[in-house]
């Protein structure tokens, strides 16, 4: 499916190349109306300036609208996973170590900072119950 810029660029493509052969016929048909004929030059330039709008504002507007996107939909998937994991009765180190292989790659710890993390956070209130 095309994106929303590459089809309005599209459409104003169009426009653009449809445009002179409009305004000949128009002048040829209509001699009496050329003094509205310089007139339409707006026209192309609105068309031009929707092209760049398009490729140059919409574009990188809407793909960084649909990256943050796609990173708060990993962030829901990743609580998803840990949540379903520790309620269908797993441990809660299992559960975490599921919800970790869930994280993007890219962000992902590793095994040992992960364990090193939950060992850490479980040792000061197991020494304060003493």
């Amino acid at each position: 499916m095309p994106s929303l810029p590459s089809f309005k660029a599209a459409i104003s493509l169009k426009a653009a190349v449809s445009a002179p052969a409009a305004f000949t016929l128009h002048r040829l048909k209509f001699p009496h109306l050329n003094s509205l004929i310089p007139a339409r030059r707006y026209e192309v330039v609105g068309t031009f300036l929707g092209i760049l709008l398009c490729y140059g504002v919409v574009g990188p507007l809407s793909a960084n609208m649909r990256k943050s996107a796609d990173e708060h939909n990993e962030y829901l998937n990743v609580l998803r996973v840990l949540l379903l994991a520790f309620l269908k009765g797993s441990a809660p180190m299992i559960a975490i170590e599921m919800g970790r292989r869930a994280i993007p790659a890219y962000v992902r710890p590793s095994f040992d900072e992960m364990e090193k993390t939950c060992k850490n956070k479980t040792q000061p209130a197991e020494a304060a119950a003493a």
